[in-house]
């Protein structure tokens, strides 16, 4: 075990403790808002652009301003069903459940996104690094980080891939690894 794994086991442990006092309903929420948020600020923020013109001459702030209105509104609208939720289950007294699943759900959450930044260092450094090669945590995280990709529509896996190639033609060097997904 070295620096590397030790770090990634505190960041662990962190958004375990995290996601532990947050619950599973304020975790989805948390997901949930973003998603929905964006989502619904996609289609929705031209419905904003007339109204907010009368106070702002410039079209492209109208657009951005109106996108993160609507986002904003999404976003708290469903953090707060999250909490509804979630004090609810304190009356049926199901909030160890709800924390424990909380807990679980932000490990798996930190497990995808430190394979994700795993993979990322790997394509930039050399991967020969003693600091890669001594730990033990990194070929955990990017597997489980593959098979969360694995889970992916392929369609959009296969995006992924086209941006990791533009990126590796940006950079000038070629990938070490194989593209997100594959094994």
């Amino acid at each position: 075990m070295n620096l590397l794994d030790l770090g990634i086991l505190i960041v662990l442990f962190l958004v375990g403790l995290r996601s532990y006092y947050r619950g599973l309903f304020q975790e989805l929420s948390v997901i949930a808002g973003l998603v929905v948020g964006v989502l619904a600020a996609a289609h929705l923020y031209p419905r904003l652009v007339p109204l907010l013109s009368r106070w702002i001459n410039n079209p492209l702030y109208c657009r951005v301003l109106g996108f993160i209105i609507v986002l904003t509104a999404v976003y708290w609208l469903i953090r707060f069903g999250g909490l509804i939720l979630q004090r609810a289950s304190v009356h049926l007294y199901l909030e160890g459940l709800d924390r424990w699943l909380g807990c679980l759900f932000g490990l798996a959450k930190g497990m995808i996104i430190m394979g994700f930044l795993l993979t990322a260092i790997q394509l930039v450094i050399p991967k020969d690094t003693r600091l890669l090669q001594e730990s033990r945590t990194t070929p955990y995280l990017r597997s489980f980080f593959r098979q969360a990709i694995n889970l992916l529509p392929a369609d959009f896996k296969q995006g992924l891939v086209q941006q990791a190639r533009q990126l590796e033609r940006q950079w000038g060097q070629p990938m070490r690894e194989a593209d997100p997904g594959e094994e």
